[in-house]
């Protein structure tokens, strides 16, 4: 990350200079025009300012094409302004018009896979498969399975990963010391995760002073239970739910019986009418120099879920502390497997309209293979073994974690839209999470739901 920042002052002088990047050359060469979504606010994020020190980088040695790059901004809507869900991005929308310019787009970088899955509904992208085969420098066996997969669609590749991160556990190391549990081993299985989680809760009433085993206030728990215990969201054709098959069933009735039965989860603070809310809550006080407590709306929690964890390390709590750091890392507890879901922080495609696309994909690939050099979880396993060295302040036994989670992390499918997580949310996660239906009714209910957004 210290390489990355001082592409900071560079990538802002250069832009100020011009918005160009043009590597100097006595002869004509082709112009290779390189697109950046910009949300407006919050200044450059780590994936644009490793294009920019890419782009330094590539046009030092390239010697065919010329990088141009544009930064497009796209038009919010106003505040209070209500969004049909079907929408694409604002970002995407602007890049569908900045494509019907002259000269158009030829690579686009995405920051996330909602923008990647969007381009892809609009058709702005166009399949890498062909190229990726003859290239000799390009070993598909060297990105981890999960990442290539969510950049997918029937088979075809059309953009390439270059940041992701696997969802894992945090857990709170002065929990465990308290409660005289060890950390959890790396192959931890479902009956282990769930005599820790009866040692790890203490219920008095008092949010002050209660704790919980796990805060699964994140719909992302469910898919991965489901994987792991062998079932699927959605058939391979993605045409049907899958959710009310046995499988499914099964684990969705294991994640019930925490909340239900086991009662290791903080209870919804809506569950019941009158009950206290979030606002009831006392004020987390934290001193100077602590690391704050993992917490939930009603206590604290020895764990919760950690989404993508890598992929924006440098603001993680487990950095801080070193080998006696409170905050620390698991991989998810299995099931009759080992599952875990995938975020792709960053990829980049090239478009449709590409002018040249040999030379196209020449120039991405190039810039690809920079990015990856300094961003904080590498999708090509060469590079990601040297976690550490990428991320100075994550500790071993944290990196291993998260390597190891890599390997057997899946991309959500139907993300399309957000469709898939919303109905998740709303049909199953929260119904059950304030135990206002029975598991059956709510599997129906969120079974039908999906099988009508996949069949539009």
């Amino acid at each position: 990350m210290r390489r990355l920042a001082i592409a900071v002052s560079l990538a802002v002088l250069w832009a100020t200079v011009s918005s160009c990047i043009v590597a100097p050359s006595p002869a004509k060469r082709n112009v290779v025009n390189v697109a950046v979504l910009m949300y407006p606010g919050g200044g450059a994020p780590p994936p644009v300012l490793a294009l920019y020190k890419a782009a330094l980088e590539v046009s030092k040695t390239a010697n065919d094409y010329e990088l141009r790059i544009s930064n497009i901004n796209p038009l919010m809507p106003e505040p209070g302004t209500v969004v049909d869900k079907q929408q694409a991005p604002p970002a995407v929308s602007a890049l569908e018009q900045a494509m019907g310019q002259d000269p158009p787009p030829d690579v686009v970088l995405f920051s996330g896979i909602g923008e990647f899955n969007a381009a892809l509904d609009k058709d702005l992208l166009q399949p890498l498969d062909t190229y990726v085969r003859s290239d000799k420098n390009v070993k598909p066996d060297d990105y981890y399975p999960g990442a290539l997969e969510a950049l997918s669609d029937n088979g075809r590749l059309y953009a390439l990963p270059i940041n992701v991160g696997p969802t894992v556990l945090m857990y709170d190391k002065r929990v465990l010391d308290d409660a005289g549990v060890p950390a959890p081993e790396p192959n931890w299985n479902w009956s282990a995760f769930v005599g820790y989680a009866k040692q790890l809760t203490k219920a008095t009433g008092d949010p002050q002073n209660d704790r919980y085993a796990i805060n699964l206030s994140v719909q992302m728990a469910l898919p991965a239970f489901i994987w792991q215990n062998g079932g699927e969201l959605v058939s391979k054709d993605g045409k049907r739910s899958l959710l009310n098959e046995p499988a499914a069933v099964e684990a969705v009735k294991f994640y019930s019986d925490l909340i239900n039965t086991y009662k290791v989860v903080p209870p919804d603070p809506k569950a019941n009418a009158g009950g206290p809310g979030y606002a009831t809550k006392p004020a987390l006080r934290v001193g100077q120099g602590e690391v704050a407590p993992l917490w939930s709306p009603m206590g604290r929690v020895a764990m919760m879920f950690a989404s993508g964890a890598g992929g924006q390390m440098q603001f993680m709590p487990f950095m801080r502390g070193g080998q006696d750091r409170p905050i620390r890392l698991a991989e998810l507890p299995r099931g009759k497997l080992p599952a875990t879901i995938l975020d792709v922080y960053t990829a980049i495609g090239m478009t449709s309209k590409a002018a040249n696309s040999p030379v196209a994909y020449k120039a991405m690939m190039a810039l690809a293979s920079e990015m990856q050099k300094d961003l904080s979880s590498p999708a090509r396993r060469s590079l990601a073994k040297n976690l550490r060295q990428i991320n100075p302040g994550i500790t071993e036994d944290d990196a291993q974690v998260i390597l190891r989670s890599l390997e057997y992390a899946r991309p959500m499918p139907w993300l399309k839209g957000g469709e898939g997580m919303r109905i998740l949310y709303e049909k199953l996660f929260t119904p059950i999470q304030r135990n206002t239906k029975s598991i059956d009714e709510a599997i129906k209910d969120a079974s039908d739901a999906i099988d009508e957004v996949l069949n539009k």
